[in-house]
């Protein structure tokens, strides 16, 4: 069986962008329960000499406030740092013309782009508006999204952003305040594979099985420890 965890910050973004309407555009929605839990989670967000994560926190707050030209700038910023959930976010923003003119080719060019590496959510948001768009404007989108791939795409952004990382790591080492981090965050190949393991969003589960009770020796020798080795 195939479970799907999904991503808070990116079931917000989502579920924000897919049903916006003209009734609630520019209008502060932080007050909203769920939108108050993602400026919480994104308040915790560390982004030093992360200008990826910076970008994208940032264009969020400015998104759930109502500010739509500031979010499109920060998402920018955040896509010009490899950041695959700000180049959706930009995606989407055009496809609702929200903080800019609607604009579905330029949309979803930005949403291919954005699935690049395969994030099943990012996929399914991409093939979802894919289908509303006719076979010229998808090949006109294509030609917009080589564009925004010459200055966006993985090959060249990932690389701008190892830049970023590998100056903050050298910081970090480099002085006391280095202490107690965790380095990981700073070292490119972790760095982008806990990305990826964060917004993948799919794990594989056996058959739901019956527990029995645990005996007293069951408890002595295999103490519960709270840990689920399934979850990401």
């Amino acid at each position: 069986m195939r479970r799907r965890l999904n991503n808070p910050l990116l079931v917000a973004v989502v579920a924000l962008c897919v049903t916006a309407t003209v009734a609630y555009a520019g209008e502060d929605r932080s007050n909203d329960p769920e939108m108050s839990k993602t400026l919480l989670l994104m308040k915790r967000t560390a982004t030093w000499s992360h200008p990826d994560k910076y970008g994208m926190t940032t264009g969020m707050r400015h998104y759930i406030h109502g500010d739509y030209p500031g979010a499109l700038h920060y998402f920018e910023m955040g896509a010009y740092y490899a950041d695959k959930f700000s180049q959706l976010s930009l995606g989407l923003m055009h496809m609702n013309g929200e903080g800019t003119d609607k604009d579905p080719i330029t949309g979803y060019a930005w949403l291919d782009l954005a699935a690049e590496r395969g994030y099943p959510e990012f996929l399914a948001t991409r093939d979802r508006f894919r289908s509303e768009l006719s076979p010229q404007q998808i090949e006109q989108a294509m030609a917009v999204r080589a564009e925004l791939a010459s200055r966006y795409g993985d090959a060249v952004a990932k690389w701008r952003l190892t830049m970023e990382l590998r100056q903050g790591q050298m910081k970090l080492t480099g002085s006391h305040t280095g202490f107690g981090w965790d380095l990981s965050e700073w070292d490119p190949a972790q760095y982008f594979a806990k990305r990826d393991r964060e917004w993948q969003g799919i794990v594989t589960v056996g058959p739901v099985k019956q527990e029995e009770e645990p005996t007293p020796d069951d408890n002595a020798t295999n103490p519960p420890t709270g840990n689920d080795s399934r979850k990401q």
